[in-house]
């Protein structure tokens, strides 16, 4: 019921609601709900008990502020010979705002999707190769 109240009082217009439950890496049940709203695309987790976890909000990266979206290059063209940014979103968490950004990129190891964590300032929090599930060929 928090997390119905949550969205009338923010997102009081969204359109394409769509609702989700999942488990957490510790097995807790979450909720997530995405949502456009205002022209913006929105992404929210809540705890089992209807709690906001976190908001994440899609943004053009071009978006920005200049220095830390030249660290944020910078980064990027120092540690991939080649590399594609497809999604970039602004990410509210345990009070702090900061953004995510979705890649794939080539390295010595090979080509990979990797989600990058960045501060708002532009200094790397945190990156991750992501595993993208192998999908069978149909004959």
């Amino acid at each position: 019921m928090r997390a119905f109240k949550y969205l009338q009082t923010h997102y009081p217009e969204a359109s394409k609601v769509k609702y989700f439950m999942e488990l957490d890496e510790a097995g807790k049940t979450r909720y997530e709900v995405k949502l456009k709203y205002k022209g913006d695309k929105f992404d929210l987790t809540f705890d089992s008990s209807g709690g906001i976890i976190e908001v994440e909000k899609e943004i053009d990266c071009a978006v920005i502020e200049d220095a830390a979206h030249h660290k944020i290059i910078d980064y990027f063209n120092s540690n991939f010979t080649r590399y594609h940014i497809y999604k970039c979103e602004e990410v509210a968490s345990g009070g702090e705002i900061f953004f995510e950004i979705k890649l794939r990129g080539k390295r010595p190891d090979g080509e990979h999707f990797f989600e990058a964590f960045f501060t708002r300032a532009g200094d790397l929090k945190e990156i991750t190769k992501e595993e993208v599930p192998s999908l069978p060929i149909l004959n």
